[in-house]
């Protein structure tokens, strides 16, 4: 799954951790995922050849092909071709086969295009199924009023939800928002929930160094 994880990883770089496990996750159950990589592997050499592969692995009900392939379609990865409609399409097509990445990703997409209807719709249908990032992002929008007008209220209630299903960057945006009150118990209880979103990360640098030294 080395490209796969690849892909993963450039998308979901900077804290955004529970989408990357969701994806894997996805990944590792769809028993198609090695032939939608050895797919994307000929993207060296024609990625022409490449779609089409994805594209009958797509057909054949694929739910990795359809969120690689919406992607390259959407965002022109590896110089595909971009087509917005198929794009689309295939991500909704993957969402309505029960996939959260997909119906994330298309959130994102609307979101990206100031489709703000549609991308607080899809937002609010996985906030229903206490997907974190989504309740997070709902929080983001309240509070910046991005997609909706702004509620402080709204915001803080997204994010405790979020923070509380184990979202590390709810936990931080929590926790400044707290410690930027005036209200002393306010800021103490910000920089409490800010010490612990970062303790986890510490205890997680030091079993690696751990682990590193014992390989050597």
């Amino acid at each position: 799954m080395e490209i796969l994880e690849c892909l993963a990883i450039a998308l979901y770089s900077n804290n955004k951790a529970d989408e990357m496990e969701q994806y894997s996750l996805e990944v590792r159950s769809d028993p198609k995922a090695d032939q939608v990589e050895a797919a994307i592997r000929t993207r060296k050499d024609d990625i022409i050849r490449a779609i089409e592969e994805l594209e009958n692995l797509a057909g054949s009900g694929s739910v990795v092909a359809k969120l690689v392939l919406g992607d390259l379609y959407l965002y022109g990865w590896f110089d595909a071709p971009i087509d917005r409609e198929k794009g689309e399409a295939l991500l909704l097509e993957a969402k309505d086969l029960g996939s959260i990445e997909a119906a994330f990703r298309l959130a994102c997409y609307y979101q990206k295009y100031v489709r703000n209807n549609e991308a607080i719709a899809v937002f609010e249908e996985l906030a229903d199924r206490s997907y974190s990032p989504a309740i997070y992002r709902l929080g983001l929008m309240y509070q910046e009023g991005l997609l909706a007008e702004m509620n402080p209220q709204e915001s803080k209630r997204h994010l405790e939800k979020a923070a509380k299903l184990g979202h590390i960057p709810a936990l931080k945006s929590l926790a400044r928002m707290n410690a930027t009150s005036l209200n002393p118990i306010s800021f103490l209880i910000g920089l409490c929930q800010y010490l612990g979103s970062i303790v986890p990360h510490f205890r997680q640098l030091r079993t690696d160094r751990l682990s590193d030294n014992l390989r050597e």
